[in-house]
Parts: C-alpha cells; structure tokens; sequence
C-alpha cells in the first residue's frame, strides 16, 4: 500500500502585490473553441500547443508572479490529462476552463486587485492539489470516511469558487475547510496504509513459518 504524497504548488506561497482581479467567466458563455474543435480535450491540446508561444507574448512577461503561477499549475494539470489514457471529457471540460482563465486573467489587465482578488487566487491554488488527491489516490474502506470529507469540501470551495458574489469570510471558510480536508485525507490514508502493510507483512511471516513447519 503507497503513500499518498500532497505535491502543494509552489504558488501557496507567492506574494500577491499587484496582482489582477481573478475573474471565474464560464466557458459557455464565450467563444474559446476554434472552428473544427469537436471535443475539449482538443481545446485542451490546442492550449497546451499555444503555451510556449503564450509564454513568449508581451501579456505573460508583464503580467505578476501570481497570475503566471496560476497559470502554470493549470496548463501542468491538463499536460498531465493529456497523458493519461483514462481521462474523462468531463475532466478535459473542467481543465479547459482553468486555462482558459488563467489565460484570459493575464490578457486582461483592466482589473485592480482588491482583498477579495487575493483570497480568490489564494482558493484556486489550494483546490489544485485537493483535486489530484480526489482523482489520483487509492480509496477503500479504510479511508472512505476522509476521502467523502475531502470531496465534499472540494465541492463546496469550487461552488465559493464561482460564486461572483462570495464574500471574503465565505472564500477563506472554503479554504481553510479543504486545506484541513486534504491533511486529514493524507495523514488518515498513510497511517491506515502502513497498518495494512504490516498487517500483510505479519500474514505473510506466518505463511513462510507454516510452509517452513511442513517441510
């Protein structure tokens, strides 16, 4: 039984000074697939594509660590998509509109950053590892309990997420929440797993001494 390992972006950490409002606009309501893109993962592959072109541009060099850190993680997350033959097209939709928001974040330079911009940047980095944990991690009985409390938190912050109208005491509810979700998760899950390796390991001992026993 593995570990789980909580990869946190390097993102958490950044200084957020002069750092743009975050804007949650849904793909729906705007033009972002070029003509002939039947799926998302092709939108997806497109953005992927793009990126060492968008890193180059005038945007991207002058936009704030924060913004290209938000970047980076979400165009990482859908390369990683992209190789994992057992992607849903849900996932690809999802991973889409991350890019696609963080993209539109730096192209848009007309929003002044106020508190709220800050804990919103702040809850979108945190929601990254939170939803590696949920779609990578070994899940059974002895963790179903934490991994349900990790899902609904999750699903509760990216509601907050997409919530224009969320108030500042709401986006730091919602992250300090899935924080404590996610440490609960991988703290439960590890100490639940190195109890059924011994247990294994105590099982197997006993195998080889009775195998031993009848030689």
């Amino acid at each position: 039984m593995k570990n789980i390992k909580k990869v946190l972006p390097i993102a958490l950490v950044v200084t957020f000074s002069f750092l743009g409002g975050v804007t949650s606009n849904s793909l729906d309501n705007v033009s972002y697939a070029s003509q002939g893109e039947l799926t998302y993962k092709n939108t997806l592959s497109r953005f992927v594509r793009e990126d060492s072109t968008f890193r180059e541009s005038d945007a991207y060099k002058n936009a704030n660590d924060g913004e290209k850190t938000v970047y980076r993680v979400s165009i990482g997350y859908a390369k990683e998509l992209l190789e994992n033959e057992s992607t849903t097209e849900e996932q690809f939709k999802a991973a889409a509109q991350e890019v696609f928001e963080a993209r539109n974040q730096i192209e848009d330079t007309t929003n002044p950053l106020e508190e709220t911009g800050k804990l919103r940047v702040s809850l979108k980095l945190q929601m990254y590892p939170a939803k590696d944990l949920i779609y990578k991690s070994d899940v059974g009985e002895y963790n179903q309990k934490e991994y349900d409390n990790l899902s609904k938190a999750y699903a509760k912050a990216l509601n907050v997420y997409n919530n224009d109208d969320a108030t500042d005491a709401e986006i730091k509810e919602a992250s300090v929440n899935l924080k404590d979700a996610a440490d609960t998760f991988v703290k439960e899950s590890n100490r639940k797993a190195r109890i059924i390796d011994l247990e294994n390991s105590i099982e197997k001992n006993k195998m080889q001494i009775k195998f031993k026993f009848f030689l």
